[in-house]
């Protein structure tokens, strides 16, 4: 906490008043040569401007200069923000106080002081409340919906527009920034000292050339940085829940916990404009642009009934723990973010059928759950404008480490080797130019000071500029901007570079090489789990009815436009197997099977998750056609996912003889290996209609 220095009472003022006032009255009263009391004031002047400029170069000097620390938190007026190591530069930040609440903005975030904890806290978004408060809110229509003009205006000074705005600095701005550098400054520091010395022509044709070689520098950075900044996606209608009813609205006045509905984007400019969890239905989204993946992924509502029980909150209605939204967790797939592309929606089978049958009751006023007006899905609004994935991603951008330091340890330890020599000859100068008493004191001193700064070449800066201008072009040609060129010598150290997404060294194109089935033995044989047997590999389209059913039916692939899309892993399965998925998420065996292989309808999905190393879903199974063994079943639990947790689920003595081994034999092989396990649901105890298996959790 600070507060700032007034008049008077700032350091850069003070000591230089009392240093002039000092000097002129020593001039004044004691008789001293012209030189040394214009030299003591040259230092004077110079040991000014360095404070000025010091103050510029580092905060945590301007924070001792400028200001000093507060007696309580009521009489601060400003705060020194330190972030984290990479993630932007310390700043000084003004504290904003209306109505005895003191907030700050930094790097585009709202931090609000809390009285009780003693310190500023981020100001909170509705990401990690009950489940039952997000359920609670489609039944009450929206927490937003009833507010006035006034309360949500409240709201939304808090929060801000829902936008990314990025103000794009003046040209002016940034090449200020470039000359007050230290390098820089030094160098002209040393211009002026040879222009001292009757260096003239020189030393103005060199100043020219750098100012001119920083002026292209900077306008090279002004055109990338707004290239950047012309990213952001201009606003758009949405359909939101307010005052009780469905409005149209701008994207840029949605609020965190809204009620709005989903839609398929119309064209690439039609993104998802704030991070959003579905309350209903399932949509297909592409988030190339935040993780880089061009896989579009599904994200189904469902997922709100899995439980993480690492993420819990006390829930004051009923004053106990309860499980809590994980938004990077469970309940990922549940959770459309900012800044991505909606494929396609759709509404679940139960939903559809409510709106279907239920056209005559909709007027109901006993009916409390808000629907869609235009057959989309209804998602809460989490995060707004910054708050959001994309707005965290763009502000990781915007204020990333933006000053690199040339004074690397072993160019320092370079320079300060050549300073000591060079320090040493100017004292021996100096020493022989003292005993001369003709010698003029003007010029010794010069003299001495250029032989000091000698130890950096006033060429560099002008070299350094033209290296990175040549770079710049180089790299604008190949069609890669660049907004911190100051990074580009450091980059030139650089001997190798890794990439960590598939498809940029390697492709994503996956090959189904074959499937390994165990030999059908009874269920005494099959408890030895120890054996050295491994399974013959055979073609996909061999696979026994247990494994053809895991390969065709549990997956999250999704139809769009008449192209089946989803990971590459799970289309070439299902091309293997040569099993048909229909739009009505059922799959279908090839003609020749239909009598003994049953079609399957995909009831739920579990999708896969890192954490869990498994994919679940539950299917209903064609009751017309008998499985294996001669019995029938209706419903079943599909699983596939790693070898290890997949042995973890099976029950005892039914892990088959060989599993370790052939699993291990295919991983030293290279090969991406998959485990497929089943289990039917007993009708009468666990699953007997469609509402049942929905009500199924993972």
């Amino acid at each position: 906490l600070l507060t700032s220095r007034e008049g008077f009472t700032n350091i850069q003022v003070i000591p230089f008043i009392l240093g002039y006032f000092v000097l002129s009255c020593v001039s004044f009263f004691v008789e001293i040569e012209l030189f040394w009391s214009s030299f003591i004031l040259c230092i004077l002047i110079v040991l000014q401007i360095l404070t000025i400029l010091i103050q510029h170069w580092s905060i945590h000097v301007k924070s001792i200069i400028s200001y000093h620390s507060p007696t309580s938190i009521e009489n601060a007026s400003h705060i020194l923000i330190i972030p984290t190591k990479h993630r932007g530069k310390s700043e000084i930040v003004p504290i904003a106080k209306s109505n005895n609440v003191l907030t700050f903005r930094f790097q585009k975030r709202l931090y609000k002081y809390n009285h009780k904890s003693s310190q500023f806290d981020k100001l909170p978004y509705p990401k990690q409340n009950s489940l039952a408060y997000y359920q609670n809110a489609l039944k009450m229509n929206g927490y937003l919906s009833l507010l006035s003009e006034h309360e949500l205006d409240s709201i939304r000074t808090e929060y801000g527009i829902n936008q990314l705005h990025m103000p794009s600095p003046t040209f002016g701005e940034l090449y200020k920034e470039q000359l007050l550098a230290p390098f820089f400054v030094f160098q002209i520091a040393c211009m002026l000292l040879w222009m001292l010395d009757e260096y003239w022509y020189y030393s103005l044709i060199t100043i020219g050339m750098m100012l001119v070689f920083e002026a292209t520098t900077v306008r090279g950075r002004q055109k990338s940085l707004k290239e950047l900044r012309g990213m952001r996606h201009a606003a758009r209608t949405v359909w939101a829940m307010r005052h009780g009813k469905w409005s149209p609205i701008s994207s840029e006045d949605l609020l965190p916990g809204d009620l709005i509905e989903v839609q398929r984007s119309e064209d690439a400019e039609h993104v998802v404009p704030c991070d959003i969890l579905l309350l209903t239905g399932s949509a297909v989204v592409n988030e190339a642009m935040l993780t880089g993946e061009s896989v579009p992924l599904s994200k189904e509502a469902s997922c709100l009934k899995d439980i993480d029980e690492s993420c819990m909150t006390f829930d004051e209605e009923h004053q106990s723990l309860s499980p809590a939204l994980s938004v990077k967790g469970v309940h990922k797939n549940a959770v459309l973010f900012g800044g991505t592309r909606v494929l396609m929606v759709s509404l679940a089978s139960d939903e559809s059928e409510s709106r279907s049958n239920g056209s005559s009751s909709a007027s109901s006023s006993a009916r409390t759950t808000a629907k869609s007006p235009h057959n989309g899905c209804i998602g809460f609004v989490l995060r707004t404008g910054f708050g959001t994935s994309q707005g965290k991603l763009m502000r990781t951008i915007m204020y990333s480490q933006q000053e690199v330091g040339a004074d690397s340890p072993e160019a320092a330890a370079f320079i300060g080797f050549l300073l000591i020599f060079a320090i040493a000859a100017s004292a021996y100068v100096l020493k022989l130019g003292l005993q001369d008493a003709s010698r003029s004191r003007f010029e010794l001193l010069l003299h001495c000071i250029l032989i000091v700064t000698s130890v950096i070449p006033p060429e560099l800066p002008m070299q350094l500029s033209l290296a990175v201008n040549t770079s710049l072009i180089s790299l604008s040609k190949a069609g890669v901007f660049c907004t911190e060129p100051f990074r580009i010598p450091s980059a030139g150290k650089l001997e190798i570079c890794c990439f960590d997404k598939t498809g940029t060294l390697t492709t994503d194109q996956i090959k189904a090489v074959g499937v390994c089935q165990p030999p059908e033995t009874t269920k005494e044989s099959a408890s030895d789990s120890t054996s050295d047997e491994v399974y013959t590999l055979s073609a996909v389209s061999e696979a026994r009815v247990p494994a053809a059913l895991v390969l065709a039916a549990c997956h999250s692939l999704s139809w769009i436009d008449r192209e089946l899309i989803g990971d590459p892993l799970e289309l070439e399965a299902l091309k293997c197997v040569e099993w048909t998925y229909s739009r009505g998420e059922i799959a279908m065996p090839p003609s020749r099977f239909r009598t003994s292989f049953p079609s399957a309808k995909i009831i739920t999905r579990f999708r896969f998750q890192s954490a869990l190393q498994r994919m679940t879903t539950i299917v209903s199974l064609d009751p017309s056609v008998q499985v294996e063994n001669g019995s029938q079943c209706t419903y079943r639990v599909l699983v596939k996912g790693s070898p290890e947790k997949i042995r973890e689920l099976l029950v005892a003595g039914a892990v088959p003889s060989g599993f370790d081994q052939t699993a291990s034999s295919l991983a030293r092989q290279g090969m991406r290996v998959l485990a497929l396990a089943y289990r039917n649901l007993d009708p009468s105890t666990e699953c007997s209609s469609v509402a049942d298996a929905k009500a199924l959790s993972r």
